[in-house]
């Protein structure tokens, strides 16, 4: 009974913005972002800084509801988890 106990707790330990799919869309944001222009680079921006808040904050559910908005805005596929 310890070690399924132990093994839920390690996973609470991980954070939103340590999670490979949340570190894989932020990096294709920046580089989206690095190659826009004008309002397309500004809007991008913002994007990023509101999935920096929602990773900053901890809650998942806030991460997910920005992550799944920003694939929408931008007419591209979600990314899935590993």
């Amino acid at each position: 009974i310890r070690r399924p106990l132990d093994s839920l707790l390690q996973a609470l330990k991980i954070y939103p913005r340590d999670m490979l799919i949340n570190r894989t869309f932020k990096a294709q944001l920046e580089e989206q972002w690095s190659r826009a222009l004008g309002d397309e680079r500004e809007m991008l921006g913002e994007i990023i800084t509101d999935f920096d808040a929602a990773l900053l904050s901890n809650d998942m559910q806030r991460v997910d509801d920005v992550r799944r908005r920003a694939c929408e805005y931008l007419g591209i596929d979600e990314p899935k988890a590993p």
